[in-house]
C-alpha cells in the first residue's frame, strides 16, 4: 500500500472497532468528523474530571496524615489499603503489601528521609 501511513490506519481501526463495542456506533455505520471530535473532548473531559478527584483525595489524605507521627501515618495508610484491597491482601506475602504500604507513602510524599534536628529547607 503505498501512500497509506499504516499506523493511522490502524489507530482509525482500533477507534472504530472500540466505538462499535462501546457501542456508539453500528457496525457499518461511519463516524463523523465532528462526533469523533466531541467523541475526543468528552473523553479528555472525564479525564480531567477523574485526575483532579484524584488530585484533590490524595491532597485531603496528605494533608491529614502530615500531622501524624510516622509510625501512625504508615499505620493508616496499611489500613486503608486493607479496606480498598480487601481479598486481595490474602495473597499477598508481607513484603509485597509492606512495599506497597511505601510506595503509597511516597507517592503522597509523606516520607521524611532527613535526619532529626535537621532544619527544614528555606
Amino acid at each position: 500500500m503505498t501512500g497509506i501511513d499504516t499506523d493511522k490506519l490502524r489507530a482509525e481501526q482500533a477507534e472504530r472497532l472500540a466505538a462499535i463495542s462501546d457501542g456508539l456506533l453500528a457496525p457499518g455505520e461511519t463516524l463523523s468528523l465532528k462526533a469523533a471530535r466531541s467523541r475526543w473532548y468528552e473523553r479528555c473531559r472525564n479525564q480531567t474530571i477523574l485526575t483532579r478527584r484524584t488530585r484533590a483525595i490524595e491532597g485531603k489524605q496528605r494533608r491529614k496524615l502530615a500531622e501524624l507521627p510516622f509510625d501512625e501515618r504508615k499505620r493508616q495508610i496499611s489500613e486503608g489499603l486493607m479496606r480498598s484491597l480487601k481479598g486481595d491482601v490474602g495473597h499477598m506475602t508481607s513484603h509485597q503489601f509492606e512495599k506497597m504500604v511505601w510506595a503509597q507513602l511516597y507517592q503522597l510524599e509523606l516520607v521524611n528521609l532527613e535526619p532529626p534536628g535537621t532544619p527544614p529547607p528555606h
